[in-house]
C-alpha cells in the first residue's frame, strides 16, 4: 500500500509516493517474492477499506502499509506487514530518526520484509539485492521524487512529468555519481526521446545525435557503476538492444530473468525484443505470461493489450482490455490501448463507449487525434477521416513524421507512409526507423539497411499486415 503522507507540508507527497515506489522496486527484485505492481497499489491510494478487502482486490496473502511524517530535522517512518486472511501482524517497526537515515530505513525495511516471508535467499545476497545503490541522501531523495513523478505520469498520462522526472534524475546522478539505478532510469528517459512511436517521445529539442548520446552515456554508467551482476544483465541487454543487437539483448534479458523470474519490467523489455524481431507467436506467449505475472501493473496491462493486438489475438486483447478498464476505469493510458483493442477486434460499440474519457484526459494531443481518427475509420466516415487529416497535415510540425505515418496507414496509404521514413534510412538513424517493427503493418523491406541489419542476425519478419478498419482512401 502507499505510504501515507502525514507531514505537516503536503508537498512531501512526493518523498512518501517515491519510498512506497522504492520498496516495491527492491521487493520485486527477490526471485522468491511475488510482489503486486506500483500501479495497482497506488490505486488504493487514501483508500477505508480494511486489509482483507484490498488484498483481496490485489490477489496477495500479505500487505505492506506504513506512514511517514517528515520535517526539516526529523523523519518518522511506520511500516507493518499483515497477513491478509487474519490481520496478524508478521512484522512492525516504527524508525524515529535524522532525515538523514532515510537510506538504512528503506534497505531495513525491505530487509525485514523478505525475511519475514522467509525468502529462501541467504542474507548476504538479500541485503545486496535490496540495496539502495547510494549512500547519498541527496542522490536518494532525488531519485525518490523522480519515481514519484513517473507513477503521476503513468496515471494520468501527462507526458510532461517527464521532463521533471529527468532533472531529478540528474541531481540524483550529479550528488551520487556511482548511482547506477538513477542512470539506468536517466537511460529509459533517453530511450524514449530516441523512441519515435512512444508517447512521452520528442520532450526536447536535441537533435537524434545527441539523445543517442545522452543515452549511451547514462546506459554506460548504469553498467559501469552498477554492484548487484545479475542487475547488469539488464542493463546489459537494455543497451544491447538499442544498439540494434536485438538478439543479443533478448539472450541478457532471458539471463536475468532465470534469476529473477517475477520481474515484470524485464519481462515487458523481452516481449518488445520479440515483437522487434517478428516472433509474433513467442510474443503471444509472454504476453500472456506478463497478464498474470503484471496484471495488477498498469503499464504491463498497457503492454500486454498492445503486444496482443500486434500478435494477432484480437480476441485476447479485447478480453484483457475489459479487465482493465474494470481494474483501471481512470487510468488513460490504460483506456487509449483498451480503445484500439477493441476496434482491431471489431468492437465499435465498445470502443465508442471510451472515446470521450480519451478527449477528456491528459493525454497528448497527437494521441486523442490517433483515437478519434481511428473511432471514424471504424465508423466508416471516410470523408471525414479524410478531412480531419487534412487539417492536421496543415497544422501539424513536419518534423513529426511518426505521426503522419501512422495515420497514414490508417487511410489504407503504405507507400506514402513509408516515404515519410526514408530520410530515417538515408540519414543511417536506424534506431529511431527500428521503433516501428513493432507494428505488423511496417514493411521492413522497404528500408534495405534495417532489412541487412535483421538478416545479419538471423530475423526473417513475417509480411506486413493490413489494419482491419483503415479507411480506404486511394492514393491521388
Amino acid at each position: 500500500m502507499p505510504f501515507v503522507n502525514m507531514s505537516s507540508d503536503q508537498e512531501q507527497e512526493w518523498f512518501a509516493d517515491g519510498l512506497t515506489e522504492e520498496l516495491l522496486n527492491a521487493l520485486v527484485r527477490t526471485p522468491d517474492l511475488l510482489v503486486a505492481a506500483r500501479t495497482s497499489s497506488f490505486k488504493f491510494k487514501g483508500s477505508t477499506e480494511d486489509v482483507p478487502t484490498i488484498a483481496a482486490a490485489l490477489g496477495v496473502a500479505h500487505v505492506l502499509e506504513g506512514s511517514v511524517r517528515r520535517s526539516r530535522d526529523r523523519l518518522r517512518v511506520t511500516a507493518q506487514l499483515i497477513r491478509a486472511h487474519d490481520g496478524f501482524h508478521l512484522w512492525s517497526q516504527t524508525y524515529d530518526r535524522n532525515p538523514d537515515d532515510v537510506i538504512a530505513i528503506q534497505e531495513d525495511v525491505a530487509v525485514e520484509i523478505a525475511r519475514a516471508l522467509e525468502t529462501a535467499m541467504d542474507p548476504e545476497a538479500l541485503e545486496l539485492m535490496v540495496s539502495a545503490g547510494t549512500s547519498s541522501v541527496p542522490a536518494y531523495e532525488a531519485y525518490l521524487e523522480a519515481l514519484a513523478y513517473g507513477a503521476r505520469s503513468l496515471e494520468s498520462g501527462d507526458d510532461q512529468l517527464g521532463l521533471q522526472r529527468k532533472s531529478a534524475l540528474e541531481r540524483a546522478v550529479e550528488a551520487d555519481p556511482n548511482f547506477a539505478a538513477a542512470y539506468s532510469e536517466l537511460a529509459n528517459f533517453w530511450y524514449t526521446q530516441r523512441n519515435v512511436s512512444s508517447i512521452g517521445s520528442m520532450l526536447t529539442d536535441h537533435s537524434s545525435a545527441e539523445r543517442r548520446e545522452r543515452f549511451d552515456w547514462a546506459i554506460s554508467k548504469a553498467i559501469e557503476t552498477e554492484q548487484d551482476p545479475v542487475r547488469r544483465l539488464i542493463y546489459r541487454g537494455f543497451e544491447a538492444e538499442a544498439d540494434l543487437r536485438i538478439s543479443e539483448g533478448l539472450r541478457l534479458t532471458n539471463e536475468y530473468l532465470a534469476s529473477r523470474p517475477n520481474d515484470f519490467d524485464a519481462i515487458r523489455g523481452k516481449l518488445q525484443a520479440l515483437m522487434y524481431l517478428g516472433r509474433w507467436d513467442d510474443a503471444r506467449q509472454i504476453a500472456r505470461q506478463l497478464a498474470q505475472v503484471g496484471a495488477e501493473d498498469a503499464g504491463s496491462v498497457q503492454d500486454t493489450i498492445s503486444s496482443l493486438v500486434f500478435a494477432g489475438d484480437l480476441a485476447g486483447a479485447a478480453e484483457q482490455s475489459r479487465q482493465a478498464i474494470e481494474r483501471y476505469p481512470n487510468n488513460a493510458l490504460v483506456t487509449y490501448q483498451a480503445h484500439r483493442a477493441f476496434l482491431w477486434n471489431g468492437n465499435v460499440d465498445e470502443a465508442r463507449a471510451l472515446h470521450t474519457g480519451i478527449q477528456t484526459s491528459q493525454l497528448p494531443f497527437i494521441n486523442k487525434q490517433f483515437a478519434a481518427l481511428r473511432q471514424t475509420c471504424a465508423e466508416g466516415e471516410t470523408e471525414k477521416a479524410i478531412q480531419m487529416v487534412e487539417k492536421l497535415e496543415r497544422e501539424y510540425p513536419p518534423e513529426l513524421t511518426m505521426d503522419l505515418w501512422l495515420i497514414y496507414h490508417l487511410l489504407s496509404q503504405p507507400k506514402k507512409a513509408d516515404a515519410l521514413l526514408m530520410p530515417l534510412h538515408d540519414a543511417d538513424e536506424l534506431f529511431e526507423l527500428s521503433r516501428h517493427l513493432v507494428y505488423p503493418y511496417f514493411d521492413v523491406s522497404t528500408f534495405p539497411k534495417l532489412m541487412a541489419i535483421l538478416e545479419q542476425q538471423g530475423i526473417d519478419r513475417p509480411p506486413p499486415i493490413e489494419i482491419p478498419f483503415a479507411c480506404k482512401v486511394p492514393v491521388s
